[in-house]
């Protein structure tokens, strides 16, 4: 895992020329119709990024949200972990948290121009007013071939924090009902034992 998250922040940075430009506010780290979607892979990096357990980040900082698989179907869709807005890892313009941030903050908006969908976002309010949309900025071909990886490596994430959490989200919903109606771990004299499986 930590060779994997070192190789992920050095592609996050890679051949790219972009930077955000001065007059931008961040809205994408602001404005709550901007929504990060984020993997269980993120939210370890982002662990380790910021000190705070997992658990304390999908408490503290994180959303349920739904991502509609298409947009002129928008009840069909996806369970999603989203960042709440505004990013609380946002500090005034900088981001507290660069190297292990998730891989939506990483291809914004690079990505846009290399799937060739800059001209359908703009025809959406919400990008209209920013500036690295735009007045996009010129995108090499060695970060085109390292945006495409990370697109990849993206999809592979989110299928597998969605496998994981269609398997053990019911299963610890099941077993937190099964406590609370036989009252809980009991140990030697009857006494309430501690959950030996670790936090995370």
């Amino acid at each position: 895992m930590d060779d994997y998250l070192r190789e992920r922040s050095r592609l996050f940075n890679e051949a790219s020329e972009f930077s955000c430009p001065d007059g931008c506010q961040r809205y994408d780290c602001r404005d709550s119709e901007f929504h990060i979607t984020v993997s269980l892979i993120d939210l370890v990096a982002l662990s380790r990024a910021c000190g705070n357990k997992v658990s304390s980040l999908l408490k503290d900082h994180c959303k349920i949200g739904f991502d509609p698989l298409e947009e002129d179907e928008p009840w069909v869709g996806r369970l999603t972990i989203e960042l709440k807005k505004p990013c609380s890892f946002l500090e005034e313009k900088k981001c507290s948290v660069y190297p292990g941030r998730p891989v939506a903050c990483a291809l914004f908006p690079e990505a846009f121009f290399v799937l060739g969908k800059a001209d359908e976002f703009l025809k959406k309010e919400i990008f209209q007013k920013f500036p690295c949309i735009t007045h996009p900025a010129t995108v090499p071909s060695r970060r085109k071939e390292i945006l495409h990886r990370l697109l990849q490596m993206s999809a592979q994430e989110i299928f597998l924090s969605d496998f994981i959490s269609s398997v053990s989200l019911p299963f610890l919903s099941i077993s937190k009902t099964c406590r609370k109606s036989s009252g809980g771990n009991r140990g030697a004299g009857g006494k309430e034992s501690r959950d030996p499986s670790p936090s995370i």
